[in-house]
């Protein structure tokens, strides 16, 4: 049944290499055993990632206790620790968004492109359950994605369909033990909260069934948006992109407002779209013929010609301290790298570029043109000297160093439609 589940994501390759996110606990080991069996059954493979997310005096030992039952069940394991300071405030939130970016990072570097959550459909029902508490529309309401990409990764939730209960018959008759996390028992958590209301009524496969429903619309609805993004917009790899008037305003409303949104979303390096009404007021704007230039989600929005530039706002972005070898993220855009000593003199730093760096490396400059306005969100090298390159206008100081960046948005303007699980609770 589990190669059933798979279907939807194919093709795979003849031997395709999966990670698994594993927690340890029923549904994550239960999807490690179903997809090892699966890929290895192709020629392939699959590992576990465990997170070690540190918020608790034992959790070092529980994230080891974890691998080694993926161990048990003949995958590779790897723990991955989130260090560093904790939030006081949104701890859930923040554990994880520090969890998604960990994996993405670990399946970046194995080159694994698939990336298996253990969602299932009391996971469903209750996100649903929460999103509507918290007054979500109805793309909200459609629940989580059976596929989704984040991370330049790709999130598959073959198990959205299946019950808890269901999986933990599959590993109890196959006499596989799990770990019981006793976060999930925590009340002051609002998912907790929600499973406790869930259990009480006969409500989670009313939500799962609406979710389902409104998934369907909400697919359709994203299939009309890449249609037009593919019509109407252009993605620059020096972060910037241009919208072209005329398609935006002969489409749906919605379907504007969601291809803006994607727009802005990673041209301002966020995780998610703005507001619906300040996309409205944009969308007004731009389908109007009156010229204007706006402000959003940390963009530039240039709508003086029927060509509108969409451009990373020239506010303030922090210096980022860069050593040898060493590589990062800077402005939620680009990956950056200094693979090499570049011959200059540390400390190194990697800064916005200003007039004055422009006007130190432009000498010679004959490349392709470039809004003034996408200049001051590109990423320049600099060390004690000043200026040392930059590399998307292939510009250096002296000799060629290996600095690089690369445009890499926290979300791709155009990932999968949204998939939804199918009803088979």
């Amino acid at each position: 049944e589990f190669a059933r589940l798979m279907a939807p994501f194919a093709p795979f390759e003849t031997a395709p290499h999966l990670a698994v996110a594993v927690s340890g606990g029923a549904d994550s080991l239960c999807l490690a055993w179903l997809a090892g069996r699966w890929a290895r059954k192709r020629g392939g493979g699959a590992a576990g990632h465990v997170v070690d997310h540190g918020l608790r005096p034992d959790s070092a030992a529980e994230a080891a206790e974890a691998a080694r039952r993926v161990r048990g069940l003949g995958m590779a394991a790897r723990v991955l620790r989130w260090v560093g300071e904790k939030p006081r405030h949104g701890i859930q939130a923040a554990a994880r968004a520090a969890r998604y970016d960990l994996l993405a990072r670990a399946c970046r570097e194995a080159g694994v492109l698939h990336l298996l959550l253990g969602h299932h459909a009391g996971d469903q029902a209750e996100t649903v359950w929460l999103r509507r508490a918290a007054g979500s529309g109805a793309h909200g309401l459609a629940g989580m994605a059976a596929a989704d990409e984040r991370g330049g990764v790709r999130l598959l939730r073959p198990l959205l369909s299946l019950s808890p209960g269901r999986l933990r018959a599959t590993l109890t008759t196959c006499g596989i033990a799990w770990i019981e996390d006793p976060s999930n028992r925590d009340p002051t958590f609002a998912r907790t909260l929600a499973r406790r209301r869930l259990a009480e009524t006969a409500e989670a496969a009313v939500l799962t069934a609406e979710a389902a429903r409104l998934g369907s619309a909400r697919a359709a609805h994203e299939t009309a948006a890449a249609r037009l993004l593919r019509q109407a917009a252009r993605l620059d790899p020096r972060g910037f992109a241009t919208i072209e008037r005329t398609p935006l305003a002969e489409a749906r409303p919605g379907v504007a407002r969601t291809v803006l949104g994607r727009i802005l979303r990673c041209i301002g390096g966020r995780a998610h779209s703005p507001r619906t009404k300040p996309l409205a007021r944009v969308r007004a704007a731009l389908t109007g013929r009156a010229p204007a230039v706006l402000t959003l989600c940390g963009c530039r929005i240039d709508a003086r010609t029927d060509i509108v530039a969409v451009t990373r706002e020239a506010a303030p972005i922090p210096d980022l301290s860069l050593a040898v070898g060493g590589a990062a993220r800077w402005d939620g855009r680009f990956d950056i790298a200094l693979p090499d000593n570049p011959g200059g003199s540390p400390p190194f730093l990697v800064r916005r570029l200003d007039d004055r760096s422009w006007g130190v490396l432009r000498h010679g400059y004959a490349g392709a043109a470039i809004p003034r306005a996408a200049r001051p969100g590109l990423p320049a090298l600099h060390d004690l000297d000043g200026p040392v390159a930059l590399p998307h206008l292939s510009l250096w100081r002296g000799d060629r160093t290996p600095f690089s960046a690369v445009f890499h948005p926290l979300r791709p303007l155009a990932g999968p439609c949204f998939a939804p699980a199918a009803d088979v609770w």
